[in-house]
């Protein structure tokens, strides 16, 4: 059964692939669409992208609000080019300062500044809501299952 109701064979002939497996891939996309799609509601106006709200969150809960650029990158699962323009933009918005390590100036620490701070509770309000939506109708053994299904979908993407 799909997650529509309707019965589905266990494998698609013409393509000898799990039709369960493209159901999933289809349902994970329209979820993702959907948090997309809630969180740009929540931002309309502020001129901030999701990415940028997840390093705003991520630089928020870290000791005096700064990492390095690498520590992005790892959050994000994203290359160095990638974050590099992010954190460029964000620079540039005055979100974030940049400055070279102390220890060793190749590293550049990205701290949070006081105009992201003023997004803060903006983004922790979309994201209450983002996840009881995620999450309603869903018992904690649920959600701790979904996560424990989802952090394995994660782990077999990774090189």
């Amino acid at each position: 059964m799909n997650f529509s109701g309707k019965e589905v064979n266990d494998t698609d002939q013409t393509q000898q692939t799990p039709v369960l497996n493209r159901q999933a891939d289809f349902t994970l996309k329209c979820v993702m669409h959907e948090i997309h799609r809630c969180r740009e509601q929540f931002l309309a106006g502020t001129g901030l992208t999701p990415v940028q709200c997840i390093i705003i969150e991520f630089l928020g809960c870290r000791p005096n609000r700064c990492a390095t650029q690498k520590e992005i990158e790892q959050h994000l699962r994203v290359r160095h080019p990638t974050v590099s323009g992010i954190i460029k933009r964000m620079e540039q918005k005055g979100l974030v300062r940049c400055v070279p390590n102390g220890e060793d100036r190749r590293v550049k620490d990205v701290y949070l500044t006081e105009k992201a701070d003023a997004y803060k509770d903006r983004l922790l309000a979309s994201n209450v809501t983002i996840q009881q939506r995620l999450t309603a109708g869903m018992s904690l053994a649920d959600q701790q299952e979904l996560v424990r299904l989802l952090s394995i979908i994660l782990d077999n993407f990774k090189e």
